[in-house]
């Protein structure tokens, strides 16, 4: 599989365990913005030896999760990876995509 399917099935796994927000609110989100510093990867599942494919560094860019999040580019060998570790920002924004409650379409949040 290639480098860039590896990073769009992570992507909508990410989606998926990282959107807490349509189980509390009954509603999904239209974006659900991070940074990310650094990917990487490991043969190992104790997560040894840690193989780095993205450093966005000190210049990450916030990425939409919903809309075809772009984690960088790098190179990565054709493999089994058993742990992936993603370095991003403790902050996360997201919008709904419909007004709920004390939800706002019109209304971007942050959680820390």
């Amino acid at each position: 599989m290639g480098f860039i399917k590896k990073i769009l099935l992570l992507s909508a796994v990410l989606t998926i365990s990282i959107n807490p927000f349509s189980a509390f609110a009954g509603i999904s989100p239209s974006s659900l913005k991070l940074k990310i510093y650094k990917f990487a990867v490991s043969t190992s599942p104790y997560c040894t030896n840690l193989i780095t494919v993205v450093d966005n560094g000190i210049s990450a860019v916030e990425t939409d999760f919903v809309n075809l999040p772009d984690l960088g580019s790098g190179v990565l060998a054709d493999g089994t990876y058993p742990c992936v570790v993603i370095e991003m920002s403790d902050n996360v924004k997201f919008t709904p995509n419909a007004t709920s409650g004390s939800c706002d379409s019109a209304v971007e949040s942050t959680i820390d």
